[in-house]
């Protein structure tokens, strides 16, 4: 048995260990291969850390859909003055795309400055 302060080093010492031991006489086992419960273990937390990501991602996506929705339901009564006055439906949409855009840039900067989770 032998102890390693660093347990990233396995691999390399289990190398080092069957270049010098002689061939056949003994058997080399890292403590991955002897820890079944613990693979076991860390895959059914890597998959349950997944699916909540998933379901975070989900939940996410579904917030900012709500938000690009109730934007442009509040705003219906000004694309259809904007429709009135001559625009193309097309500029109105684009309109509403990039102000999704716009706003969307501003949010993603917004969580990314330090100390934002403190701002109302």
């Amino acid at each position: 048995m032998v102890l390693l302060r660093d347990t990233s080093q396995t691999d390399r010492v289990r190398d080092r260990l069957a270049a010098s031991l002689p061939n056949g006489r003994y058997e080399i086992k890292t403590w991955l291969e002897l820890a079944d419960f613990y693979v076991g273990a860390k895959a059914f937390y890597e998959r349950q850390f997944a699916v909540l990501q998933g379901i975070i991602l989900v939940m996410v996506l579904l917030s900012v859909a709500n938000t690009v929705s109730m934007s442009l339901h509040e705003r219906t009564g000004e694309f259809g003055v904007m429709r009135a006055l001559g625009r193309r439906g097309v500029d109105v949409f684009q309109l509403a795309v990039v102000e999704s855009a716009i706003l969307g840039v501003i949010g993603v900067h917004w969580a990314r400055w330090p100390g934002s989770s403190s701002r109302c």
